[in-house]
């Protein structure tokens, strides 16, 4: 099927499940004049412009699938707040700009539990102290220009999001106070601007295992991984690919290297929110470069 969407769907007042994927419908969305819908899927046509504001009134919607299309604009995080029942969002390969312009946190619907914004411009997530919970598959692509991804607080469970190895751009990842179970994610060392690493207070496990041929972490300032469940001795191999966390101790006639804001046990605060600014709220021990 091709060219526009009929305008009759739009209108029928009983619709719960609206299914055209994988079609050729061209052209713009219409305003939904009723909100019983449950799901959208549209996914893999060619429709474009604007989303219409009227799915902020589809209070029902569980499912939003988007991908694959010429949606444009910028969508503040604040368009999907009323649909608290929404727990799959897909908005990738798309030119959509996914923005923050208000600065209110926990924006995004706490059912979330899929969000793919593969190819979507993103600069800031922030979905903090929600109640998120299960395994967020949340999906990111090349070209991902993702600053800022904060998580903390929530009940997420599962492996951490391999596709947040495509954000070339990231600096500040707090997923801490969360279940993920899962490996020491070594993969996140290749991000190049990773300056905030907060992974405190899941179920991570196993040794930490760094590769000594591999230079990690280049930028990376503050590291907490208190309060998981690692073996093994932390390698003193992590802590010197660490170099833009060290500090020259000048008033020693030897000069000492000294590794900053890198917490990795004492679990008795257990808040441990990061602030904006890349700051640790609760106490940050320093790390010698003999641990």
């Amino acid at each position: 099927m091709n060219g526009a969407i009929s305008s009759w769907i739009f209108s029928l007042p009983s619709l719960s499940c609206l299914g055209l994927g994988s079609n050729n419908f061209s052209g713009q969305l219409e305003d939904f004049k009723y909100n019983s819908l449950v799901e959208i899927s549209l996914s893999d046509n060619k429709l474009q412009g604007y989303l219409p504001k009227s799915i902020r009134n589809l209070v029902k919607l569980k499912r939003l699938h988007l991908s694959s299309n010429n949606f444009s604009g910028k969508i503040d995080v604040s368009f999907f707040s009323n649909l608290k029942q929404l727990s799959k969002l897909n908005l990738s390969y798309n030119s959509i700009s996914l923005t923050n312009a208000n600065k209110v946190k926990s924006t995004l619907p706490e059912s979330l539990t899929q969000l793919a914004l593969s190819t979507c411009e993103v600069d800031e997530l922030d979905m903090q102290h929600n109640s998120l919970s299960g395994d967020l598959q949340t999906t990111f692509g090349l070209g991902s220009g993702l600053k800022s991804f904060n998580l903390h607080g929530n009940n997420v469970e599962g492996k951490i999001p391999i596709s947040l190895a495509y954000c070339k751009q990231l600096e500040f990842l707090d997923l801490g106070n969360n279940h993920f179970n899962d490996a020491f994610p070594m993969w996140l060392g290749i991000l190049p601007n990773l300056r905030v690493l907060s992974l405190r207070s899941n179920k991570l496990h196993g040794p930490i295992r760094i590769s000594s041929s591999t230079k990690l972490f280049p930028k990376l300032r503050m590291l907490d991984l208190s309060c998981n469940a690692f073996t093994a001795e932390v390698p003193t191999s992590l802590f010197q690919n660490l170099k833009a966390m060290r500090r020259i101790d000048q008033t020693v006639k030897a000069p000492k290297d000294e590794y900053y804001y890198a917490r990795l046990s004492n679990c008795g605060n257990d808040s441990g929110d990061v602030d904006g600014q890349g700051v640790f709220l609760d106490e940050m021990p320093r790390i010698g470069k003999t641990m």
